[in-house]
């Protein structure tokens, strides 16, 4: 009986063994397979055309010709101060009684509203106010 009682628990531990071993091979088929998806995405990923400023930059740049850099400086500096000047004395509200410089200015504000980074077209639009509207600056 001894025998037949060893026998058997060498069957389980043999049957044990190998089902443990068929249950990590499939563990580690699907280990491979999420290793393979992974670096699948990032060799696609590194071939993408991802944003690069300084291309997008110089696209642009070929696009429209030259850069005018002392307007971006002015712009970057002074716009903002200019547009709030123009926006405050050229509101269409200053101009109630005349009806011809209140539908200028409403334009006039539009534009501005529009310009509002472009330091040059600011100063355009200003000499536009003087003339038109005769504010003084």
């Amino acid at each position: 009986m001894n025998t037949d009682t060893l026998q058997t628990a060498v069957d389980s531990v043999t049957t044990a063994s190998e089902q443990a071993t068929n249950h990590n091979n499939v563990w580690m088929w699907i280990a491979i397979a999420e290793a393979v998806v992974i670096l699948l995405l990032m060799i696609s990923w590194s071939r993408k055309e991802r944003f690069n400023p300084v291309k997008e930059a110089k696209r642009k740049v070929k696009a429209e010709g030259n850069i005018d850099f002392s307007n971006t400086i002015n712009s970057a500096f002074h716009a903002n101060d200019l547009y709030h000047d123009l926006i405050v004395k050229c509101h269409p509200d200053r101009f109630a009684t005349d009806e011809k410089k209140r539908s200028f200015a409403e334009e006039l504000s539009a534009m501005i509203g529009e310009c509002k980074t472009d330091y040059n077209r600011l100063i355009e639009l200003k000499k536009e106010a003087k003339e038109k509207l005769n504010i003084n600056f």
